[in-house]
């Protein structure tokens, strides 16, 4: 019996006969995560912006050429027009852990969000 999805999916991927050696590529170079990139060996569909890469400002330089990169800036626009100034999103991150809060004032910082009035839980 398979006890998770990965182990499906290999069994999946050996049974079809697909070259799993062909699977896995990956770079720092950020052709990874480029949309228009998509026919590259190592694309990775990317599904909005890694939380984990911003837990401190070291980690913010270590990935800055990921940060900088095209895919990423058109995350931080939606984050910025859509995402910031929802009204749950902006309770949830009120009512947040401060270790939470934390991660985010790093992503405010980089992306020079001067609005922190989304960390004070003073208005609850």
């Amino acid at each position: 019996m398979l006890n998770n999805y990965e182990s499906l999916l290999a069994y999946i991927v050996k049974y079809i006969g697909f070259d799993i050696s062909k699977l896995g590529c990956q770079t720092i170079s950020g052709k990874m995560l480029d949309f228009n990139g998509y026919k590259e060996l190592e694309f990775r569909p990317i599904h909005g912006m890694h939380l984990g890469v911003i837990r401190s400002k070291g980690s913010l330089i270590m990935n800055s050429k990921t940060f900088n990169s095209e895919f990423y800036h058109y995350y931080y626009d939606i984050f910025k027009n859509e995402i910031l100034p929802d009204k749950i999103f902006r309770q949830l991150l009120k009512e947040a852990p401060d270790h939470i809060k934390a991660h985010y004032k790093y992503l405010f910082e980089f992306l020079e969000i001067v609005d922190v009035s989304v960390f004070d839980r003073s208005d609850l």
